[in-house]
């Protein structure tokens, strides 16, 4: 298996992606899960690492810096590379996860969910309701 084509530029591609979203938390989460190895201290490291790259990403794509997101992203793919070198058969652990945090581009084989909850006051009323989109895979 090419690690790089197969597992690290797709987790780089969905880090980067999930940065400015709320599908980071449970990206970072699994990732912390995956890097941490049942190693509580270890667990806490990993998580401080990915929100401060979180934190970089968002400064840089806040300020168009794309030279910045690109150096981000080469540097993020090391640390992911270099966790595979040590720990090769976490790979599949970490494909599956970020299977299901890659972004919706139209192919047959995303998945977007979308939730809005909006709360209006109405005569003094608070008027709460839910508009919900999926898009689904096609079936071709």
């Amino acid at each position: 298996m090419d690690a790089m084509a197969d597992v690290v530029t797709p987790a780089v591609t969905a880090l980067s992606q999930a940065a400015t979203t709320d599908a980071w938390k449970g990206l970072c989460a699994g990732l912390v899960r995956i890097f941490s190895r049942g190693d509580d201290s270890e667990a806490e490291r990993a998580g401080d690492d990915l929100d401060r790259t979180r934190e970089k990403f968002i400064d840089a794509i806040d300020h168009e810096d794309n030279d910045r997101v690109e150096r981000l992203k080469a540097r993020l793919a090391l640390q992911i590379q270099e966790f595979l070198d040590d720990y090769p058969d976490e790979a599949e652990a970490i494909r599956e996860l970020v299977e299901g945090y890659e972004t919706v581009d139209g192919s047959a084989d995303t998945v977007h969910n979308v939730v809005n909850k909006s709360i209006a006051l109405f005569h003094g009323k608070a008027i709460s309701g839910y508009n919900v989109n999926v898009n689904l895979p096609s079936d071709s």
